[in-house]
Formats: structure tokens, sequence, C-alpha cells
């Protein structure tokens, strides 16, 4: 199988290069907060199937009697921020080892950032066969903050996103079949059903000599995609310190809990 891994944090890295190395040119205005977040609620999670097959219903993944329950609960976390105007409207919020490029509206910065990480595995049959696994995990932080006065308020929100995608040929040759047999590999069956010559909803399966899935010419797939997402957020408490040099910011700037869940 061939493996490879993505790190991608969209176009948002040469923003946020650009803004640093304005912010190093010494044409900067910057201020340091001691940041005191609340305790961590809940996050909101919901769990979805997305597909193509024909006539498919997607399966409830997310219902059922039983439910997983598994919370990670912080509170009081302290850290230091340093926040780096570097430019008309523009700055950055650099907490610990993460930064965070913002705009400024009057005394209101709003400060996001996307992190994505994708991988992929696969198998191409030299017929026109293939099946392949995706796994893509997106975070989003948005960090919300007044500065108008010496001790304020501001909140943290958090969004984490996990897509797992199956994708495989809708039809194939003889020749892949004898390895990969006539019923594919794509878990259908575990997300998806469809129904019978007699109307009666069974798992959903892709076969080598029929066509199961609505396709395109330019996509001749079936796939399956299972989808979480999970929001969550935090109030914090924001105090202006005199720690406004970088030397004095270094030496407190890892002194800190995780903002994060």
């Amino acid at each position: 199988m061939a493996k490879s891994k993505v790190h991608s944090p969209s176009g948002q890295a040469l923003l946020l290069t650009g803004l640093l190395a304005l912010a190093n040119t010494g044409c900067k205005n910057q201020t340091v907060w001691l940041l005191m977040f609340d305790t961590t609620e809940t996050p909101q999670c919901e769990r979805g199937v997305a597909h193509n097959f024909i006539d498919g219903e997607a399966i409830d993944v997310d219902g059922g009697e039983w439910e997983t329950i598994s919370v990670v609960q912080r509170g009081n976390d302290l850290a230091f921020a340093q926040l780096i105007e570097a430019g008309r409207g523009v700055g950055v919020l650099v907490i610990g080892d993460q930064a965070f490029p913002g705009e400024r509206d009057g005394n209101d910065w709003t400060f996001d950032w996307t992190d994505v990480v994708g991988t992929a595995d696969g198998q191409q049959h030299s017929s026109g066969y293939g099946y392949f696994e995706y796994t893509k995990t997106t975070s989003e932080w948005t960090i919300t903050l007044d500065t108008k006065r010496g001790e304020t308020t501001g909140e943290l929100e958090q969004t984490d996103r996990s897509e797992l995608t199956w994708r495989e040929s809708d039809t194939w040759a003889d020749s892949a079949a004898a390895t990969v047999g006539y019923n594919g590999q794509i878990p259908a069956a575990s997300f998806v059903v469809v129904p019978d010559e007699l109307g009666e909803s069974v798992p959903a399966t892709n076969r080598a000599d029929t066509e199961d899935c609505v396709t395109t010419p330019d996509e001749l797939w079936c796939q399956v995609q299972d989808i979480t997402q999970c929001d969550s957020s935090r109030d914090f408490t924001a105090t202006k310190t005199r720690l406004n040099d970088d030397d004095a910011y270094g030496s407190v700037s890892n002194v800190s809990g995780s903002a994060s869940e």
C-alpha cells in the first residue's frame, strides 16, 4: 500500500509568517496578558455518515441504547499571552508555542487558526481498480478579546472535526477481483443500508459487476464517510501585565496550562 501524510494549515501559514516578519522588524506594539480560563464544559459532539450509494440510507451511528462517555475536564488554567500588533488592525496572539493571527475592530480583537492533518492509504490495480482510505483531522480555534480595559474577559472557541473516508471503484475487472473479490473492500455494510428486490433494507455492498453508486465521469467511486465534529468553548479573564518587552515575556511564556480540551 502507498502511504502519505499531509500537515496542511491552509493559507494561514503564509499569513502568520508575514505577520511575524512584520513584528520582528520593530514596527510593533506589544502587550502581555495573564489569562485565567474557566472550567471546561462537556463538548457538544455530533456524528454522521455521508455516502453515494444508490437509494442508500445512512445508518444512525450516533444513536443506540448505549452511549460512550469520555470527558476530560480542566479548571482554572493560567497562561501568559503576548499580543503583538504587526500593523494597522492586524496582529498575532502568542500563547506558549502557539501563534494565532488576528484582526482588530476598535478594541475588539478576533484571532483564529485552522490546522489540518490528513493521511491516505490505498492500492491501485493495473486494470483501473482502486481502493483508498483517508483520514482528515481539522482543528479550528477562535479567540475573542476586548483590550479596552486592563482587566477584561474573552472567549476561546474550538471545533474539532474528524473525517474517515473510504473510496472504491464502482465496478472492476475479473483480474482485480481475483485478488480483492467481487464484493469489494469498502465497509459500506457498517454505515449504509439499501433496498433489496422485495424492498427490505439490507446492508449495502459494492459489487464488481453492478453499478451500486451515484458516480460521475470524473468520480467513478463508491464512497462512505464517517464524520464526527465536536464544538467547545471556554471563557477567560484577561489581566494586562507590565511584561511588555520580549525578554520579560520570554521568562514566563511557558508558564501555562493547556487552554484547549
